[in-house]
């Protein structure tokens, strides 16, 4: 299957949570540490973007403890790829999951990678195919991408090729050239 994985620390959503010059970085940090968790979150990437991966976890910590889905996301990437924090698949699979059982669909797509590869959880087709699916029912292509290969191959579901077919349309449709490449392989119009 193809597992690219996401790791764009959801930028694009990160930077339309923060504003350029919207407030001061005291002012930030103030009402993070009254407990504010937008600006809890905000300050975790402010100091990212200064490449101080420590204290963007910290206080990405902070938010995620309260519950923030976005927080939860980064912090299942630090722990995956060891940015301010030792590389741990465990722990970064453990914050996955919280924010994917928020329906955060990049966390649902890693969670079913981990799943899939057997990193920071037992390898289990079946599981990565729940969050496969999951992820997919929120929009991710990449996700009905590799639900279209789970379903070609049998791998975590009973081999269903219609099912395959459906599938990689889906993805093809929004956009993942992977699944565009099979179909006009196949013939199949998407």
């Amino acid at each position: 299957m193809n597992k690219k994985f996401v790791t764009l620390l959801a930028l694009l959503a990160l930077m339309l949570t923060v504003e350029a010059g919207a407030e001061s970085f005291t002012e930030l940090y103030k009402k993070a540490k009254a407990g504010d968790v937008v600006a809890q979150f905000d300050l975790g990437f402010s100091y990212y973007k200064k490449q101080d991966f420590k204290n963007a976890v910290k206080w990405w910590e902070k938010a995620a403890d309260q519950g923030d889905e976005s927080a939860q996301f980064n912090l299942g990437l630090a722990y995956y790829k060891g940015d301010g924090v030792e590389k741990d698949y465990i722990e970064s699979a453990k914050w996955f999951r919280k924010a994917a059982e928020q329906d955060h669909a990049n966390s649902q797509y890693n969670l079913g990678t981990m799943y899939d590869e057997g990193e920071g959880a037992k390898k289990d087709p079946s599981e990565a195919f729940k969050w496969y699916y999951k992820a997919a029912m929120n929009g991710h292509a990449t996700a009905m991408y590799n639900l279209a290969v789970a379903y070609r191959d049998g791998d975590g579901v009973k081999q269903d090729y219609d099912e395959a077919l459906k599938w990689y349309r889906k993805a093809a449709l929004n956009g993942n050239a992977d699944a565009q490449e099979v179909l006009e392989q196949i013939g199949e119009k998407w």
